[in-house]
């Protein structure tokens, strides 16, 4: 579905053009850490950065998990902990959609809906394989889903 998840920041840290944010989600009230990039076009040209977004703003967009570090099968039920403050997730998930060897749908227990893996080698993946990761959950904003390369039309 297209419906994007919506978020309070109720923290963020920065770096550059990297953000680290505590958000809460809108509807169920539960509390991620998050990475994102900001993607600002003059990130060489300053060295003192506005923050587009601040403490009490809302932002819509999809999770999905990126940069993943640990992965072996598994039958345990789904879930997920984060153990760190920002990014860090461990999560067991089902793989639902193959779209390539480095992207995946799978269902999870974080949203109520197929969470996007995004891997950076091949997991040798099917669906049905149900999986205990560790990687990093980010956000991908609407206005930047071609700049991540994460648009959804591409599987369709």
């Amino acid at each position: 579905s297209t419906e994007m998840e919506k978020f309070i920041i109720k923290r963020i840290e920065a770096d550059f053009d990297e953000r680290w944010l505590r958000v809460e989600k809108i509807d169920d009230k539960r509390e991620f850490g998050i990475y994102f990039m900001e993607f600002l076009e003059d990130v060489f040209m300053t060295n003192n950065i506005s923050m587009k977004r601040k403490v009490g703003d809302i932002i819509e967009g999809n999770l999905f998990i990126a940069w993943i570090t640990e992965f072996e099968r598994t039958d345990k039920e789904l879930m997920y902990i984060q153990r760190n403050e920002y990014d860090g997730i461990a999560t067991v998930v089902e793989i639902t959609q193959v779209v390539n060897e480095f992207t995946y749908y799978a269902k999870n227990s974080i949203v109520n809906r197929d969470i996007i893996l995004k891997t950076e080698k091949d997991m040798d993946l099917k669906e049905r394989d149900r999986i205990y990761i560790e990687g990093s959950l980010q956000i991908e904003l609407e206005e930047y889903k071609e700049r991540i390369g994460l648009l959804e039309d591409e599987f369709l």
